[in-house]
Order: structure tokens, then sequence, then C-alpha cells
């Protein structure tokens, strides 16, 4: 039942096992090897199941314990002279002579609850344990396993309808079963907060207008990127004052009046100059501006209510761009890079939409584009030498 190194000088090891019970008690009935060890060697520590082995320390013969059943007034009296006394002869203090008999085992305490969030059709997405404190750390552990930034999951008690969607609020410390939809509308609705120029921007959700303009541009960018898969964007051109710019971009530092066009480090659909009759594919007709180069000619927008499509597969780290469901062009964007959605306003009469949209709707031609040949985009026109009065090193 105990595995005993028999030795003169302790400490000793003991090791439990899970048929044996504790033996709080000098009148509980033992079998007779195990009377053996335990009149000859009593922890000084219990037993807590995080630190073995326990010490052991040698004590005097105590009286034999009876097989029959408790003992007597007069064994029990023997085994408390049997207790190691001070350098006095005094009696030892009680709290040594409790120390001296073994403790009952501590029973570890299970974790304070798991988290198990489900997918709508009941898949396993992930499990939390022990209950994270609040709201914000539930997130970050369930991005954590499934990869879905915080910004796009909604979580909901799957029995009844509370809504967990304050980062501060605080869990309970109980098992909780949760339902968790992966919300995309981050990904296609303008980020005005974040936006240094959001003082001469209205926005609402996916539309954007600028009335209040004082500069000569704004960019306005999405308030979360794409990180993977396929995803399929319109922008729907409601009014174009002047120019637009209309893509993706690989840093969200560009939002705001900084930037010009030209200078981006992005890939779009250039919609031309509506007061220009240049056939310029820097500044006057459409054109696939990329990384600051002009690289081919598309079509060029009216000033009023023309959609450009979008289809940008970061798995395959390509782009393709359509014009009124027209396939314009494709070139390669970055592989593991987050992208944000760009628009570029320019005047204070722009209004542009952005919608995102289902691949089903996105043309056959531009899937097939994006597997095809895609446009090399090193060879383009340089669209800086164009602007030389601006910063020449701000695209890095």
């Amino acid at each position: 039942l105990f595995k005993v190194w028999k030795d003169e000088a302790p400490p000793l090891s003991l090791y439990p096992i899970d048929t044996m019970g504790s033996f709080s008690s000098r009148g509980q009935r033992l079998e007779s090897g195990e009377a053996q060890i335990f009149s000859q060697w009593l922890p000084l520590r219990s037993w807590d199941m995080t630190e073995p082995p326990l010490k052991l320390a040698r004590v005097a013969e105590p009286a034999p314990v009876s097989a029959e059943g408790p003992a007597t007034e007069a064994e029990r009296a023997s085994v408390a002279r049997a207790q190691p006394q001070d350098g006095g002869g005094k009696k030892a203090p009680e709290a040594e002579q409790q120390q001296a008999t073994p403790p009952e085992a501590e029973v570890p305490q299970g974790p304070a609850g798991t988290v198990t969030v489900l997918s709508m059709a009941g898949r396993e997405m992930a499990v939390c344990t022990p209950v994270p404190a609040n709201v914000a750390a539930l997130k970050a552990a369930i991005e954590a396993q499934t990869g879905c930034p915080p910004a796009l999951q909604r979580l909901v008690e799957q029995e009844g309808t509370r809504m967990f969607d304050r980062d501060e609020e605080a869990l309970p410390q109980e098992d909780l079963e949760l339902l968790m939809v992966i919300d995309e509308t981050p990904m296609f609705s303008w980020d005005h907060k974040g936006n240094p120029g959001n003082a001469m921007l209205e926005i609402d959700g996916s539309v954007v207008k600028c009335p209040n303009l004082t500069t000569d541009y704004v960019n306005v960018l999405t308030r979360e990127p794409m990180r993977s898969g396929v995803h399929y964007y319109q922008f729907i051109m409601h009014h174009i004052g002047d120019e637009q710019w209309c893509g993706v971009a690989a840093d969200p530092e560009q939002a705001g009046p900084r930037y010009s066009g030209r200078y981006l480090k992005a890939w779009t659909y250039y919609c031309g100059r509506m007061r220009s009759s240049s056939a310029s594919i820097v500044d006057g007709t459409g054109c696939l501006h990329a990384k600051g180069r002009a690289v081919k000619e598309f079509k060029k927008l009216k000033p009023c209510g023309d959609v450009i499509g979008m289809l940008v597969d970061l798995d395959r780290a390509a782009i393709a761009f359509e014009l009124n469901g027209e396939l314009q062009g494709a070139c390669a964007i970055p592989k593991d890079t987050p992208l944000w959605v760009l628009t570029h306003v320019d005047t204070p009469r722009d209004h542009v939409e952005l919608v995102k949209l289902s691949l089903q709707d996105a043309p056959q031609e531009s899937i097939e584009g994006l597997s095809g040949a895609l446009l090399e985009i090193t060879g383009g026109t340089p669209l800086r030498s164009q602007y030389a009065c601006e910063d020449a090193n701000r695209l890095g």
C-alpha cells in the first residue's frame, strides 16, 4: 500500500495509491503491514497533490493499535506519551502533536467552469477553460483557437437571447455554451473614428460623403481588413467630382489627407479625371494603379452611376477589377498580408457606397481572371515623376 525506503536516516518518501484512504485517527483499523509502517514513521506535512514526495521523521514507537477496533483510553495515553518532547523534558506543544498526526488528504478543486463556443450548425469551434474574466479575454482566446478577429465575433447564449457584445462585461464563472456568428460588417464599413480626417467626412456604415472637405483629398479605409479567403466587393459610384481611386491598401496609416492617390501603397482602379479629356493613364483615363505605377488602361468612369467590381483572393494573392460587370484586368497582391478596402474622396460632392456580396454574384470572367495571366505591375509608368513636388519617399 505504501512504498517506504527503510533507512535509519530520514527523510523518506511516501507514495499513496488510489485505493488507500487517509489515516487521521489513531483508532482507525489498520492491517498488520500498515500498522508497522505507521508505528515507525509519521509525516510532517500533508500530501497536497502537487509537491510529492512527503518528508517523514522518526518518532518513538507508539503502542500497538488494536486489530479488533478502536484503541482503549490506556492505549491512547501510551501513544501520547510516545510523542517527542522538547529538550527540557516538557510536553510538546499542541500544534506539534497535531502535526504528527497524518491529516486527511486535500481534495483538489476543479476548474471554475468551461466556455464552449459553437457555430450556428452546432459544430464546436473553441473551448476555453477556465472561464475568462470578461468578454474581451474570451474573444482573444477564441481568436487564438479559430483565427477569427474579435471585431468579427458575435456571441450569444445558446439557451436564451443574451448577447455578449461589451468587451468589459464580466463573465459568470460557470459552464457556458455560446453560439458564435462571424459578422463581416466591419470589413465593408468605413472607419470614421480612426480616420485623421474624420471631421471632413460623413460616414453611415458603408456610405461615405465629404461635404466638409477642406483639403485636396481624404483616403478612407474599412474598419477591418481582409486576412484570408476570397471576397467580392462593389463600389457604387454615386458621384465623382474629379478623380477617384478604389481598391485595397496594405497600410492603414494611409487613411486621412496625407497621401495622394498617386503615392498610395495600394492596388486600385483609377477612375480617370472627370474634367479632363486627356488619354494619359496617369491622370486622364481609367487605369490600374498599383504601388505607384500606372500599369494598364481601364475604361474611364462616368461622373455618376457606374459600379466597380473587385474580386480579391488572398489565398491565391490576386485581385481582379471590373466595370459594370466587364473584366478590366487582374494583378498580383501581397501574400499573407492583411488588406483594407480603400476609396479616395476628392471633392465635397463625392459619394461612394461599398457593398460586399456573395461569391456567387462575382462574374465568371473575373473568377477566371484570377487564375489566368496576371498583369505585371513592375513595368508600368511611374506616377510620382508626374508630381515631383510631392514627397518622393512616401511609398517607401
